[in-house]
């Protein structure tokens, strides 16, 4: 394995191909992917993108509460690889699916109380998008395109910056994330 490209201020390691050779219809035929309606400002709007979850405790983010659901085969080996390359114990992941550009996640930070926000694990399947980190005081700005197989860990990220999958529109292919965590609540 190749060392990783740091960025962020080594807060973000990405590792181009980590699963090149997991195939992403493969985890999508193992999901069972729904779309979600939040509330935003009083009004209920659908989630743009698909959401599922597999973990050992239940998960609840933007007011929605996630039962654990056992991990599917192909994903219990990704979750097994993923803790012996950080020995740090991850216990759920959180599925996004994108249909395609127009499909999105805003600026936001994975800190709800119930995780340990120390390391979380980003996994990326199909289209190549690009992820984009704000800092909270600087507003320092960084990018990295996420493409298919690769894996990026945010350590110590979620406290200072914020991130996002922002719209593409020329993209016309679905892109899956895997974002694996360690809840403690």
């Amino acid at each position: 394995m190749s060392s990783p490209i740091l960025l962020a201020h080594n807060k973000l390691l990405h590792y181009p191909q980590f699963f090149k050779d997991v195939d992403m219809q493969t985890l999508l035929d193992e999901l069972t992917l729904n779309q979600e309606q939040i509330r935003m400002f009083g009004k209920a709007i659908l989630v743009p993108r698909l959401t599922d979850y597999q973990g050992t405790k239940p998960y609840t983010y933007s007011g929605k509460t996630h039962s654990a659901k056992p991990f599917t085969p192909l994903v219990g080996e990704m979750l097994k690889a993923i803790n012996a390359l950080t020995d740090f114990g991850f216990n759920s992941v959180l599925f996004n699916y994108y249909r395609n550009g127009e499909d999105y996640m805003g600026f936001h930070k994975d800190d709800e109380k119930e995780i340990d926000a120390s390391l979380i694990a980003s996994v990326s399947f199909g289209a190549s998008r690009r992820f984009v980190g704000k800092h909270d005081v600087s507003k320092e700005k960084v990018e990295v395109v996420l493409g298919d197989g690769d894996l990026l860990l945010m350590k110590d990220f979620q406290t200072e910056w914020k991130h996002a999958l922002p719209k593409m529109m020329r993209v016309n292919e679905p892109r899956l994330n895997l974002t694996f965590r360690r809840i403690i609540g």
